[in-house]
């Protein structure tokens, strides 16, 4: 193990990888961090709790909110940025 981090509610999560970042969802924030050294490089915090899963499809994030928000957010996976919000 090089390095581990806990999300914010302490619930395991399902990261993504691609490239030299990692992702993970978790409480009410979205993480990317350095996969070599652990550190976080971006952290974008939706106002919603979230589901602990993130998926990763042609360099965008979607992680969706837990009821009753019911969103689905697409950040950019580069730097966090939010570019969508979706009605769940």
């Amino acid at each position: 193990e090089r390095w581990s981090s806990r999300t914010s509610d302490g619930v395991p999560a399902q990261p993504a990888v691609s490239g030299e970042l990692v992702y993970v969802a978790g409480g009410d924030a979205v993480w990317g961090y350095d996969a070599a050294t652990g550190e976080t490089v971006w952290t974008s915090p939706p106002s919603d709790l979230l589901f602990p899963d993130v998926v990763l499809i042609d360099d965008v994030l979607y992680v969706g909110a837990l009821p009753p928000a019911t969103m689905i957010y697409a950040l950019n996976a580069a730097d966090g940025s939010l570019l969508q919000s979706i009605p769940g």
